[in-house]
């Protein structure tokens, strides 16, 4: 290969687009499963405390969810560019790649622990809540802010995993950081009568041991493909470009979502506290039955970005294809459960008549758009393992800036529909946004396979 490596686990893994896309998507899903599980506990013991503590945790979603954007999305960028190194067969672009994003975690943790812990009750006044609804949403955020730094070397050490193709070894200590969060919660919710507090302080022990293991397997036993020698590291413009150009742009595309949950709770808050806690409810609910699909996308990312890197478009082609319609599948019939089982979901989490009503009217409502979100998630994360970022930030800009914010306003406010208004705005918004992504991947994919030809 000219002088250049590829590690075995990319040659196999690019043999065959099916076989590849589940051997990594299956640990992921199986890890997101049982974080998912996790998030559902955590809501079961909180919601035991009352209302006021459900609701808190619904307004410290898309905040957290801010952090887990930037995470997460520099994260991609990381690995989708690792991945194209290795496809490529550019070892020395890979490690240097590697040691840029354990860095960028470092740096990005201190900005927002810093932001965070000046910024906490200022950001929650903004929704004008009730004193111990306040209370609670403070004490949350705060501490999740100080632990900050052990989920963003979480999230970078994974990516740089993900992106060689390994996806077993984050799997298995992650999940070790999940079941260790699980014990905790009700631990230090309930034994040591910490309340909401002691949620956030379970899931920061539990994220400090998850690091601690990522950091002894990279540094300690060098177990990565990639290799690391931050002794002599200096920033690379160049890497550090690519990096971000599918990292920033990814990370815009999960804040924007946030932001869209800000502002929906907002609207929300209009319509008292059982509106937030019943969405709230939705929300931790979806996560459930979506995680195949960010699962399966997660895979994609890091076959697409080693196809890429390889240009070999017609096995991109054939496993975006077969990703796509795998995705609809699953979708659809989380669809239907979901129509038939709202009562009984929400039931789970709550006994309050009120939230349970509205809980089952946004289950059924927004349960449509769920083979739609498919598509649309499918689109953006092929863009970003073929190393762009900007279609899939401006699709999602599409859906919940230009469509799902002001229709949620103009249907619910303005027309007076109510909270139907605000669930109609999802389901008007996720078709139209799903059909541009796709047609726009497929054609952008068309122009690099004629260029290879030419």
């Amino acid at each position: 290969m000219n002088g250049k490596m590829k590690s075995e686990r990319a040659e196999e893994l690019m043999k065959d687009p099916k076989k590849g896309l589940f051997k990594l998507a299956l640990p992921i899903v199986a890890m997101m499963f049982i974080q998912t599980l996790f998030n559902i506990i955590d809501t079961f013991w909180v919601g035991k405390i009352g209302p006021e503590a459900i609701a808190a945790l619904t307004l410290a979603f898309p905040i957290a969810f801010l952090m887990i954007a930037v995470g997460s999305g520099i994260g991609t960028g990381v690995t989708s560019l690792i991945s194209r190194f290795i496809g490529a067969g550019n070892k020395k672009g890979a490690d240097n790649a590697a040691e840029h994003g354990i860095i960028l975690s470092l740096v990005t943790a201190a900005l927002f622990t810093i932001f965070g812990l000046l910024f906490v009750e200022q950001i929650f006044l903004i929704f004008g809540l009730s004193d111990l609804v306040l209370q609670y949403s403070i004490e949350y955020m705060s501490i999740i802010f100080a632990g900050s730094i052990f989920m963003f070397f979480t999230f970078f050490a994974s990516s740089i995993l993900r992106g060689e193709g390994d996806v077993k070894t984050p799997t298995k200590l992650m999940t070790i950081s999940i079941i260790l969060n699980i014990i905790l919660d009700p631990i230090f919710i309930f034994g040591l009568g910490m309340g909401v507090a002691g949620a956030a302080i379970a899931t920061i022990l539990s994220r400090a041991v998850s690091s601690g293991l990522l950091a002894y397997f990279l540094f300690v036993k060098k177990g990565s493909f990639v290799k690391f020698n931050l002794k002599s590291f200096k920033w690379n413009p160049g890497i550090l470009k690519n990096t971000l150009s599918v990292g920033i742009p990814s990370s815009f595309v999960q804040m924007s979502n946030a932001f869209s949950l800000i502002v929906i709770n907002v609207i929300l808050a209009m319509f008292g506290t059982a509106a937030i806690a019943a969405f709230g409810l939705y929300i931790r609910i979806e996560a459930l039955v979506i995680l195949p699909i960010i699962g399966i996308a997660m895979a994609l990312i890091t076959m697409i970005g080693m196809y890429t890197g390889s240009k070999q478009y017609d096995k991109l082609k054939n496993v975006f294809n077969y990703t796509t319609k795998l995705n609809i599948l699953i979708m659809s019939l989380a669809a239907v459960f979901f129509f038939v089982a709202a009562e009984f979901l929400m039931g789970i989490f709550t006994s309050s008549p009120e939230v349970i009503e509205i809980g089952v009217q946004a289950t059924r409502f927004l349960a449509i758009t769920l083979p739609f979100a498919a598509v649309g998630i499918t689109a953006s994360v092929a863009f970003q393992g073929m190393g762009k970022g900007m279609p899939a930030l401006a699709v999602t800009v599409l859906r919940v800036l230009v469509l799902v914010v002001p229709l949620a306003y103009i249907l619910a406010l303005v027309m007076s529909w109510g909270l139907p208004g605000i669930w109609w705005a999802f389901i008007i918004s996720s078709p139209i946004t799903a059909i541009v992504a796709y047609v726009w991947f497929r054609s952008d994919l068309n122009k690099m396979a004629k260029k290879k030809s030419e």
